[in-house]
């Protein structure tokens, strides 16, 4: 009797023992998994968000970037839009009016499921994420922002609506959810179900049978009052961990559903293993029980173990995640150091406009300098808001046919005043540029540009010295590619080798004395670096400190197709007067590369010389002087060599600055010509041309003859307000009359309804909205009245490929010449055409 006693004990206490432990484990288990859980729900519910609030952003920015206060035509407006909606991914975009209808810009008509909530916030001035259904029946995600633009018959919109499709959501929320782990619901407060990854057809997200009416009921007073809401809910025989979140701008909720299935199972097995355990302890002694006991404790610390290695493991992809947000916002707010250079141009240029509003020369040049920097800030404000897409991977570059010449001029536009500034010697050296014309990104590359040389010079004290050499490679990408390689080096504070191994980085700055006075967020080297790679190239750094740093990029670009024209000008002497030696040499290869026989002075006193031998020779050659020589002027130089050579040599200025800047004294000391550094091929062929085709005595006696068109009629088509100026103010001087057509259409409607003799050319720009010049000029011979297939048709373009030439000749168009203008060739274009 005893010993059954003993042996019913026994039996007990393991019972109550495996009882009590198989209770706590799954407590502490429980525990863990609910933290667990709750933390991963916060992180996916900020991250959609984060999502929501990124797109309302986008929408905010289409409307700061086609202001509803700058007054312009309609269809102008509408089309501009268009193409910065589409940039960024809209599907769908629309005006929405007073009375709650849309008009609609591109895209398929769309009805708001909830036009109250809709009307209501944008009515109240506040932006709103809503949700439609398309005239095909699918969901498409709604997000308005209050914009009062003009929509023609008195009215104003009340906002800009734009559309994403329903699918965009979802694949956002998958970034972070596992959906083998978590369902989602997004919901409205009365229940109506947006969308949801479970495979349960139902609209309302309340018609759930089985859940407690107290859940229903608590989870319904969280939502009507903006709370959050987690909780245990049992559904289906399941038990589920629910968190419910408000989403911002909306009226919409976003609910997260986690089964404990997993847990269970865990704590199943724990139970059927301990209850083998408590039956096999029926037959052993106590010290085999302590040793069970042992084996038990040894293995719930092994899973408490696992279990808290995953808990702390979500907890590091939270801080990830913090981390990046914090990183975004500091990016955002601490901008100074990539927008500082477009804005110097801007501001500084606008403060030199006001001071010369006597002087409309000045006040153009200032403009001009204002539209390339504002369109780089522009590019700069694109790639904050693209900030996103980056990180998701979906970071994409918008390939397009450029000018090299033209990225060079334009970075040497803006980094001007800033140089200027600090009287530093800034200089852009061609070495043998075959291929000037390729595909890439012009945004990407102009920025890579202006953060490296914008930090060269931040960086770089007064009196020092900044230098960009442009050179070119074969590519191993092949034949149809090219390799461009530039090198950029300064003289300034330099870099610790810990710092070079570390400039790359987001929000890197050297923290020391001598760069503590330079302002900036840290993120333009490391910018610079994320678009270099996507293009496939390479950079990389060297420095010391106090002795100046140098950057070396290379990237393949490929060859824009049929740019094989033969830049070969007849053979002529060609005296280059520059005290750079390095700009000499570069001059000398490029000149002997057009066919000229080049020969460089760096000294004016040896030039002048040169020059007295060829007169006695009775040699005539171009002579290409730097508009700063050996610290002169040059235009005072030029002067010079006017009174002591007369009219006999053709004086070419070479400057870094603007034509407009310096025309009328160039004008006034006798120069022939102008040609803009950096030296290009394509530059000094275009710019030698007529000189080089023409002996001085020819050329002076066709300006004689061709420079007076009085009473002659133009049809000019130049839709860029600035062009037109430009071009009235160079042909009214010749005294030709002159009619603008804003654009092709406007150009064939005038030419039709203008009587037959009327006009004695057309001027047609290539690229222009509504109707191109391609087209304009095709209409036009197509018309059946008398003078159209005799009218004379120029391009006047850009677009300065041979590709582009053949097509301007194919459209009809009888002689085509390249902007910017160059008054001779175009003189002689008329002169050729109109006298026929």
């Amino acid at each position: 009797m005893r010993r059954k006693t003993t042996h019913f004990l026994t039996a007990s206490f393991v019972l109550v023992q495996t009882m009590w432990m198989n209770q706590m484990g799954a407590g502490a288990i429980k525990e863990i998994g609910v933290i667990y859980m709750s933390g991963m729900s916060k992180q996916i519910a900020a991250h959609f968000g984060t999502t929501i609030e990124l797109r309302l952003s986008q929408v905010e920015s289409l409307v700061d970037a086609v202001s509803p206060a700058r007054k312009r035509d309609y269809s102008a407006m509408r089309l501009e839009l268009a193409y910065y909606a589409r940039s960024k991914g809209f599907e769908y975009l629309a005006f929405y009016t007073d009375e709650g209808d849309f008009q609609i810009i591109y895209g398929p008509k769309v009805v708001p499921e909830v036009p109250q909530a809709l009307h209501r916030s944008v009515m109240g001035g506040k932006d709103n994420v809503s949700a439609g259904q398309d005239e095909h029946g699918e969901r498409v995600v709604l997000i308005g922002v209050p914009a009062a633009y003009d929509i023609g018959e008195g009215r104003k919109s009340a906002a800009l609506v734009a559309g994403l499709p329903a699918d965009y959501l979802d694949d956002a929320l998958a970034v972070n959810v596992d959906s083998s782990m978590v369902d989602y619901s997004i919901i409205r407060t009365d229940g109506t179900v947006i969308m949801q990854n479970a495979d349960v057809a139902k609209s309302n997200y309340f018609d759930k049978a089985d859940w407690e009416d107290e859940y229903v009921s608590r989870l319904r007073e969280s939502m009507e009052n903006g709370e959050d809401y987690s909780g245990e809910i049992k559904a289906d025989g399941k038990r589920w961990n629910l968190y419910c979140t408000a989403l911002p701008a909306s009226e919409w909720h976003l609910l997260l559903h986690m089964p404990y299935s997993t847990l269970d199972r865990t704590v199943e097995r724990l139970a059927n293993r301990w209850s083998f355990c408590s039956v096999s302890g029926c037959m052993l002694v106590l010290g085999a029980l302590l040793l069970v006991f042992a084996g038990y404790y040894r293995l719930t610390r092994k899973q408490m173990y696992e279990l808290n290695k995953a808990y702390q493991s979500a907890e590091k992809e939270r801080h990830t995640a913090e981390r990046a947000s914090r990183a975004k916002s500091e990016f955002l707010s601490n901008m100074s150091h990539d927008i500082r250079t477009p804005m110097n141009g801007i501001m500084g240029m606008t403060m030199v406009a006001m001071n010369s509003l006597d002087d409309a020369v000045r006040i153009r040049l200032c403009l001009k300098r204002i539209s390339v920097s504002s369109r780089h800030l522009l590019g700069l404000i694109n790639d904050m808001l693209d900030m996103a897409k980056i990180e998701n991977g979906g970071f994409s570059l918008n390939m397009e046919p450029l000018s090299l010449r033209e990225v060079m001029h334009n970075i040497m536009t803006v980094i001007q005043p800033q140089v200027q500034e600090k009287n530093q010697k800034f200089n852009i050296y061609v070495q043998n540029i075959q291929y000037e014309n390729v595909c890439t990104d012009r945004v990407r590359l102009s920025q890579i540009l202006l953060n490296i040389i914008g930090n060269c010079v931040k960086f770089t004290p007064k009196d020092g010295m900044i230098q960009v050499f442009l050179s070119e490679e074969l590519s191993p990408r092949g034949n149809a590619y090219t390799r461009s390689c530039l090198h950029i080096k300064d003289n300034g504070v330099g870099m610790t080798q810990e710092f070079q191994e570390k400039i790359f980085e987001a929000f890197t700055r050297e923290d020391n004395e001598r760069v503590e006075k330079n302002e900036g967020a840290g993120m333009g080297m490391a910018i610079t670096k994320y678009i270099v790679d996507a293009m496939g190239g390479m950079i990389r750094v060297q420095s010391e400190p106090g002795a100046g740093s140098d950057f070396y990029i290379t990237i393949d670009m490929e060859k824009v197709p049929q740019q094989d024209q033969e830049l070969l000008l007849p053979q002529r002497d060609v005296l280059v007067i520059d005290d750079d030696e390095m700009s000499c040499q570069a001059a000398e290869s490029t000149l002997r590369s057009i066919g000229l026989r080049a020969e460089c002075m760096q000294d004016m006193e040896a030039a002048l010389k040169r020059l007295e031998e060829c007169r006695s020779s009775g040699e005539s050659p171009i002579v290409l002087i730097d508009w700063d020589i050996q610290g002169q002027d040059g235009i005072q130089e030029v002067s010079k060599i006017r009174g002591r050579f007369g009219k006999q040599l053709t004086l070419i200025l070479l400057s870094d600055g603007d034509w407009d800047e310096l025309e009328e004294k160039a004008v006034q000391a006798g120069v022939d010509g102008f040609v803009a550094k950096p030296l290009f091929r394509s530059g000094l062929y275009y710019g030698l041309r007529t000189f080089a085709e023409t002996k001085p005595q020819e050329l002076e006696n066709t300006q004689e003859d061709d420079m007076d068109f009085t009473g002659r009629r133009i049809l000019f088509a130049e839709d860029n307000d600035l062009n037109w100026e430009i071009g009235e103010a160079m042909l009214s001087e010749l005294g030709l009359e002159l009619d603008r057509a804003e654009n092709g259409k406007i150009c064939l409607e005038k030419f039709e309804q203008s009587d037959a003799g009327w006009y004695d050319l057309i001027l047609m720009d290539l690229r222009m909205p509504v109707m191109t010049g391609y087209e304009a000029a095709a209409a036009i011979r197509a018309l059946t009245r008398d003078d159209a297939a005799e009218i004379p048709i120029i391009a006047v373009s850009a677009d300065a490929f041979e590709d582009d030439r053949k097509k301007s000749a194919a459209c009809g168009m009888n002689a085509h010449t390249v902007k910017p203008y160059d008054l001779m060739e175009l003189i002689q274009l008329m002169n050729q055409h109109m006298h026929r």
